[in-house]
């Protein structure tokens, strides 16, 4: 019906705005890489990755995301992802995150990372998230 068809374009219009610019994932994950490269080379320095206020970000988007309620259909959803995800490499495995954060929010999105039970994926989608401000293309 007429009606089923301008809500089916409602809600992709909607999807369409919180969705993050496909250049804007790649540039946040090129710039990420280019400061874990320079972490390492500059190590003996004791130069950190995130700023201050990154770090800062970092952990206000962490609790936000511990006070998010166990729903069992959300997480029969993520576990769903993880298999979804988990053959990918890296780099593909934080575009899909990225990709989730703004179709599903940045709370649903760390959940799926959490279970992935890879530790440095999810440090590194949560440094993403907080470099540049990019959690604010992002839905809560």
């Amino acid at each position: 019906s007429k009606e089923n068809k301008q809500n089916i374009e409602n809600n992709q219009n909607e999807t369409r705005k919180n969705q993050i610019p496909e250049d804007v994932s790649e540039k946040a994950i090129n710039n990420l890489y280019s400061r874990k490269e320079t972490y390492l080379e500059k190590k003996s320095e004791k130069k950190e990755i995130l700023t201050e206020e990154e770090k800062a970000i970092k952990a206000k988007l962490e609790e936000e995301v511990n006070k998010m309620e166990s729903n069992p259909s959300l997480e029969e959803e993520a576990r769903k992802r993880v298999e979804e995800i988990k053959s990918l490499k890296e780099r593909e495995k934080l575009k899909y995150l990225l990709n989730l954060a703004s179709e599903k929010g940045i709370a649903f999105a760390t959940r799926v990372a959490q279970k992935m039970k890879d530790p440095y994926t999810l440090d590194m989608f949560r440094d993403i998230l907080a470099m540049n401000k990019i959690y604010e293309h992002f839905s809560k």
